[in-house]
């Protein structure tokens, strides 16, 4: 009796000591499951990750694509013809197509095993692809594509459509495509963040999302509406800002002075956290991935495991385990169990 009181009296002093070192729970690790060159990517700096119909996950690299079959990796070189291997974006169209966006070089499509090419010589405005995102209009389904340099061009009916050329240069270049879902006074709408401010795809035609306004001069890559007790609240991860929120009336700036560790949000993401909750995920260029929990800013970066501070890609795992895949610039691809156990041990401070 006596041993086990000494035990307990010394693992109560342990701990104190941790708690009064600052509060445990911000060197909390999670479980992460990092798939690298070792276990067969192409390339340890990953732009692009997708799920397919068959909820196999595919990843593109710097240097080619790969899809995970559960147990390992599968690479799906693109064709010999192609100028580069570089892969900025993936999607898939309800035709069993599957569509990836280059650096360089274009558009390729793979469709029954046939690749078929689309660049700047005859569709496209531009031949480097930030951005892919394909929904659905009536009985068919859209493609977009966000360019750099060339704004937006969009497949449908089998043809490709160009956007207005009078489109200012600055939102010629285009981030990335998020959907916002419906409100009960609005239907959904298709946005794309660029490098000044945010367009809405609007009767065919792209033109300024003015429901976020002073953003107009910005540099935006991303924006995802959090549902929250009376009503929606959207996030927007603007370059050299932080993160802004947008509650229908004002603005609410996130950056290091005020707790937000980055100045340098890039993609946003959305889990189901304990008890149905949204956790809001932001993957940051120089400090890992951030997310949102009870009001306060969590981080996990390089000194809680995670392989790089440079998070360029997040996917919702779609309910299952991981929580979150998330592509890493020059770390490979991490899965986070974020509903899991997390631990603490000597590399955080337990003694």
């Amino acid at each position: 009796m006596d041993g086990m009181r000494l035990l307990l009296t010394l693992l109560v002093l342990g701990f104190a000591g941790l708690v009064s070192g600052g509060d445990p729970w911000t060197s909390l690790r999670p479980p992460l499951q990092i798939q690298g060159l070792a276990q067969g990517l192409p390339n340890s700096t990953v732009y692009a990750l997708r799920l397919d119909r068959s909820g196999r996950l595919w990843v593109g690299t710097q240097d080619g694509v790969a899809r995970y079959d559960g147990r390992s990796w599968i690479r799906v070189p693109l064709p010999d013809s192609a100028t580069t291997n570089f892969v900025r974006a993936l999607a898939e169209s309800p035709d069993g197509s599957l569509w990836f966006g280059t650096e360089t070089d274009g558009l390729w499509r793979l469709k029954d095993g046939l690749w078929t090419h689309h660049s700047r010589k005859d569709d496209l405005p531009s031949d480097r692809v930030n951005s892919l995102h394909v929904h659905r209009e009536g009985a068919g389904w859209i493609l977009a594509v966000g360019t750099g340099g060339g704004g937006v061009a969009t497949f449908r009916d089998g043809r490709w459509h160009r956007e207005d050329p009078t489109t200012p240069e600055g939102q010629a270049w285009v981030w990335k495509f998020s959907h916002l879902p419906s409100t009960p006074t609005r239907g959904g709408r298709l946005v794309a963040a660029t490098k000044k401010g945010f367009l809405v795809l609007q009767e065919g035609r792209w033109r300024p999302f003015t429901e976020l306004p002073g953003l107009e001069n910005e540099d935006v890559n991303d924006v995802v509406a959090v549902p929250e007790p009376g009503g929606t609240r959207l996030w927007v991860s603007a370059w050299n800002l932080g993160l802004l929120a947008w509650d229908g009336r004002r603005w609410e700036k996130h950056a290091p002075e005020n707790g937000f560790p980055s100045r340098f949000p890039v993609t946003l993401a959305t889990t189901l956290g304990p008890g149905g909750k949204p956790v809001l995920w932001a993957a940051t260029y120089d400090r890992g991935l951030i997310w949102r929990e009870d009001g306060a800013w969590r981080a996990l970066d390089e000194t809680r495991g995670l392989p790089s501070n440079g998070v360029y890609a997040l996917l919702n795992g779609g309910g299952g385990e991981p929580g979150l895949w998330v592509g890493l610039r020059g770390g490979g691809l991490v899965a986070l169990g974020a509903g899991g156990w997390w631990s603490l041990d000597r590399q955080n401070g337990l003694p």
